[in-house]
């Protein structure tokens, strides 16, 4: 690790992503080159991509707690537990086995530069917020039919967010703040592109509602 708290990891090194849901893992695995379908994770070129199912735990039911409040009654209430507990959901615990078992198993990413890297490259760790940038744009775009398009995803700073959208545009988000509003106003304007156009779409000063288009010279 060098003085300015970054490190380089060779892919045979396996990091460990775990997001939010199956389609968002599915998305962020692509970009990284994760093509290997597991029981409940991808893998591939030095990752793991797991996922959640929505809330793998949850708080303890009343009986968890005592006998007494297996049925409720009035007097009974308000039911506030000294400690709190938490418990699987019975839905989830196959996943929850898979996550506990994987992170037990491999370091996890603390942030990533993800340029689609291949087989025999390095990927270089960044920090939390980076990261955090990565899964909030994936969620954002989850849904709206440009995941599928996404070549790669540079975000090396969390304010300076770029991809790449197949081979025609290269988008430059800028932060991650209003990243709703901004994927919103990328829908709108892919929609006025023509399939024959290509070059630069500039989301930086979305603030003031503004967008530029670049055609690729």
């Amino acid at each position: 690790m060098d003085s300015n708290n970054n490190s380089t990891y060779s892919t045979t090194q396996k990091k460990l992503v775990v997001a939010e849901k199956p389609s968002v893992a599915k998305s962020i695995a692509k970009v990284l080159g994760a093509d290997e379908r597991k029981d409940g994770y991808m893998e591939g070129n030095g990752f793991i991509v797991s996922w959640c199912v929505g809330h793998l735990v949850e708080l303890a039911q009343p009986d968890a707690y005592s006998d007494a409040w297996k049925k409720w009654t009035y007097d009974s209430l308000p039911m506030i537990p000294e400690h709190w507990q938490h418990e699987v959901k019975k839905d989830t615990v196959a996943q929850y086995r898979v996550d506990a078992s994987l992170q037990e198993q491999y370091p996890q990413i603390i942030g990533v530069t993800l340029n689609n890297p291949t087989a025999g490259q390095t990927v270089t760790a960044v920090n939390q917020t980076t990261l955090d940038a990565v899964l909030t744009l994936f969620s954002e775009l989850d849904g709206t039919g440009i995941l599928e398009h996404v070549a790669s995803v540079n975000v090396e700073k969390e304010y300076d967010m770029v991809v790449q959208y197949d081979d025609r545009y290269e988008i430059d988000l800028g932060s991650s703040d209003r990243l709703a509003y901004k994927v919103q106003y990328l829908q709108a304007i892919l929609e006025q592109l023509s399939d024959f156009q290509a070059g630069t779409i500039d989301l930086t000063l979305s603030e003031a509602n503004r967008a530029k288009f670049h055609p690729k010279a």
